[in-house]
């Protein structure tokens, strides 16, 4: 068996778990926010890869840079790919990855993430192949959160990390059964798991160990039940959402479904020079602008461009050009969500 540790807090959760390779905007901006980190640290130049980076994404690089720099002991390694082979009751298992960065004493493993998660599996296994290595009783692993430039560190033995990986594979290796958990819109399987399809049937026929006292959503009045009701209906929405993709391709490759047709929709116009606009539409000036939205991060970056000489830092830019914008600008209602408790260790 191969392993990759970055599906290992997955498989942690579930056994069945398998890594869906598809792309989306998340991980190709995951992707270039460690090309960005690795280059920044080997040439000390800031470069904006193809595709892009947002604001965000960049103030976050430079933190987790300057966080790097100021916590190592030796200098930095980047991207050193490691290797673990363990015997999981008699079988086989191969773990290959690549950590973001370690250094060279040993002693400090980092790697940047975007929004928090249990990612202690997958950063274990990264610090039993560097600690296997190098001969390394223990090492210290930071967690660089990028979202809101915070890191979360713990240390971990040799002997904790390999314990730890024993049991997620065993797990796996022993084939049990599905378990619905948040990474399901993450797993290749989730179209014919049939953890989630019970769950779907659930809905249908009332089975007793998922039945609901009341499936009309404005008639649940017990917190309970409503907590019952939201886990059935997250387990569902990732069933949903891998068949729809999954149908879209096999329509594409038959010429459609039973039932069902492909049809196109056109892309979405917009427009490309906007002084033109206002030139061939007639509209006055005053008119044009009324129906324009701003965007706060365009408009960030613009102003940086534009004036960031006079100021030490694009963060500093930013703040300065907010500070001036105050008085025309409004905040929405705050959204509300609901996060399912972590788990406590």
């Amino acid at each position: 068996m191969n392993l990759r540790p970055s599906s290992l807090p997955a498989i942690s959760a579930c056994p069945q778990y398998q890594a869906d390779e598809r792309e989306n905007d998340d991980t190709n901006e995951g992707t270039r926010r460690h090309a960005v980190l690795h280059h920044y640290n080997l040439t000390g130049e800031f470069e904006i890869p193809e595709g892009g980076l947002t604001d965000e994404s960049q103030e976050a690089v430079k933190w987790a840079s300057e966080y790097i720099d100021m916590t190592r002991s030796g200098a930095p390694i980047f991207e050193s790919k490691i290797a673990i082979m363990l015997n999981v009751d008699g079988q086989a298992v191969t773990i290959e990855g690549t950590p973001d960065c370690r250094d060279t004493d040993t002693r400090n493993l980092y790697d940047l993430k975007w929004r928090h998660r249990d990612y202690r599996a997958q950063l274990n296994a990264y610090a039993l192949g560097i600690m296997q290595d190098t001969f390394t009783d223990s090492i210290k692993v930071h967690v660089l959160y990028g979202y809101d430039k915070r890191a979360q560190t713990w240390d971990v033995t040799e002997d904790e990390a390999e314990e730890e990986l024993q049991g997620i594979v065993r797990r796996a290796l022993n084939n049990e059964p599905a378990n619905p958990c948040d990474y399901c819109g993450w797993c290749a399987k989730s179209a014919t798991c049939p953890a989630l399809a019970e769950r779907v049937e659930a809905v249908r026929s009332g089975r007793e160990d998922w039945n609901l006292a009341n499936y009309h959503a404005s008639q649940i009045d017990n917190p309970a039940e409503m907590a019952k009701a939201l886990e059935l209906a997250r387990a569902i929405k990732a069933w949903v959402e891998a068949i729809e993709y999954h149908a879209r391709r096999m329509a594409l490759k038959n010429g459609g479904l039973p039932g069902f047709k492909v049809q196109n929709r056109s892309g979405k116009k917009s427009i490309t020079d906007i002084a033109q606009a206002v030139a061939l539409s007639g509209l006055s000036p005053d008119d044009f602008i009324r129906i324009c939205n701003v965007s706060l991060g365009d408009l960030k970056k613009l102003h940086h461009e534009k004036l960031g000489g006079s100021y030490t830092s694009k963060a500093a830019s930013d703040r300065d050009c907010l500070r001036k914008l105050e008085p025309i600008t409004e905040t929405g209602e705050p959204v509300v969500m609901l996060v399912k408790n972590r788990k406590e260790k």
